[in-house]
């Protein structure tokens, strides 16, 4: 069975030195998406405004197979956003 990484960089940042072994191309799909949604949803609204994250889904011999990014951009000039409490 091969095996996947799933290196994330950017604003969060996570080494995968042990990878997964899947079946194929289509579950490491899968496991990239899901793994994604799981960081997002474990920073819990801490995200910084201008993020940039990415995971690049490699094979065995580092040939990069997929690349999913996460940007965050604001695009208005309303002084920085806060939460009233």
């Amino acid at each position: 069975m091969p095996r996947y990484f799933f290196p994330v960089s950017g604003t969060v940042s996570h080494p995968d030195p042990e990878g997964q072994e899947l079946p194929d191309d289509l579950a490491a799909w899968s496991v990239a998406v899901s793994s994604m949604g799981e960081l997002l949803r474990d920073l819990d609204g801490h995200l910084p405004i201008d993020a940039d994250v990415t995971t690049l889904i490699t094979d065995e011999i580092g040939r990069v197979l997929i690349t999913l990014q996460f940007t965050a951009r604001r695009h208005t000039e309303r002084g920085p956003i806060t939460r009233e409490r």
